[in-house]
């Protein structure tokens, strides 16, 4: 019994590990994604990438 809830306990700590890194890899590849496009476009519409940025970063942190 005793073994079952350490296993179940590591798991789960690795699959929260798993979920977190996922989630800090995804919020990078939209930052470089939105440095790429800031680039591009270094004018007003930089500013809808800002707004469109910031709301898909809430977005997938579930506010």
């Amino acid at each position: 019994m005793d073994k079952c809830i350490i296993f179940l306990f590591s798991y789960g700590k690795r699959l929260l590990l798993a979920f977190f890194c996922g989630q800090l890899l995804f919020l990078y590849s939209i930052y470089t994604l939105f440095r790429y496009f800031f680039i591009l476009y270094s004018n007003n519409s930089s500013v809808f990438f800002l707004y469109f940025l910031k709301r898909i970063i809430l977005l997938s942190l579930g506010m």
